[in-house]
């Protein structure tokens, strides 16, 4: 099953020279549905759907290498970030009740992990100078990105519990202010 997913991530530029390092946080959100299966992994009623949900915390430390990007015009800015995770998850029922399982164990918890995220954002400045000036201006939006980045995510590998870990890719418009 494919998980619709959504993340807000903020970052705070520490330090800028041969390009920029960074700090940030993310808050995700995410959900995917399924039929609910007895023990042998058939369907027990087609209409009875469970869900998943998990809210993605990440901490990250970030490197964008942008000097190019700032001093030569040249529009595209690898990324490496590399952090924490923690990830709150609860399992659903049709009722919208958090699941209980047969020995009694609540459908819910928290569990630790890590990422790391590469990455390639195009300066969308360099198409129209003038646009990001007044952007600027108007708004305090000093740079937008179109970006597009892989992450590796271990979470919950080492746990009894589930295990949330995954790669995917994000693509988007990030604003720098």
């Amino acid at each position: 099953r494919t998980m619709l997913y959504g993340e807000l991530a903020f970052e705070r530029n520490l330090w800028q020279k041969f390009g920029t390092f960074a700090v940030g946080g993310h808050l995700g959100y995410g959900r995917v549905s399924a039929p609910v299966l007895d023990q042998d992994g058939n369907i027990i009623d087609g209409e009875e759907r469970s869900s998943l949900r998990i809210i993605p915390l990440r901490a990250s430390a970030i490197y964008r290498y942008d000097y190019s990007a700032r001093h030569h015009n040249i529009p595209l800015v690898p990324v490496a970030k590399l952090g924490l995770n923690y990830y709150l998850w609860r399992v659903v029922d049709a009722g919208s009740d958090t699941a209980v399982g047969d020995d009694g164990s609540q459908g819910s918890g928290g569990m630790l992990g890590w990422q790391a995220t590469l990455g390639l954002h195009f300066d969308l400045g360099v198409l129209d100078p003038r646009r990001e000036a007044s952007m600027n201006i108007n708004w305090g939006i000093s740079t937008t990105y179109l970006f597009a980045e892989y992450t590796w995510s271990r979470t919950g590998m080492f746990s009894d519990s589930i295990n949330l870990s995954a790669n995917h890719w994000a693509i988007g418009l990030a604003f720098e202010f």
